[in-house]
């Protein structure tokens, strides 16, 4: 288990530090076919790592990791539809201050994916919550 969260750890870096800048400059920014290949690596990586690590003392963290991935995309989405009101309201423009880091750590990595969509960020981040989300389905099934 140790050898595939260290492989796993190796292949998030590869795919953010590919993925960043045309995450955030999209769509003033081109993706192309690396982005796409890096983003699925990551993709099928975590899958493995999930099924993998599904039946041993990671179940809790990998949990924890998938709710969180999958409400941050929900977060991200939201906030992408109510975006002109933040601006009228300081509360809820501190609190669409939360959504870049939760974007940039779990949206991000996968945003190569946009190369075959090309739709917006919050649609985009919606979609990822729903891969996030069925990544924790499967930790919650029952185990034979």
């Amino acid at each position: 288990m140790k050898k595939y969260t260290i492989l796993m750890m190796i292949i998030y870096i590869l795919s953010f530090s590919i993925n960043l800048i045309p995450s955030i400059k999209h769509p003033d920014l081109n993706l192309t076919l690396m982005n796409l290949l890096v983003s699925l690596l990551f993709m099928i990586a975590t899958v493995l790592w999930v099924k993998a690590a599904a039946d041993s003392k990671w179940l809790k963290f990998l949990k924890s990791i998938m709710a969180i991935g999958t409400l941050s995309g929900l977060f991200i989405f939201i906030m992408s539809l109510v975006q002109h009101i933040t601006i009228e309201y300081l509360i809820l423009d501190a609190i669409s201050g939360i959504q870049f880091p939760l974007y940039v750590l779990f949206v991000a990595p996968l945003f190569g994916l946009n190369f075959i969509l090309n739709i917006d960020f919050g649609m985009f981040s919606l979609i990822m919550s729903l891969y996030y989300m069925a990544l924790l389905l499967y930790l919650h099934r029952p185990l034979e």
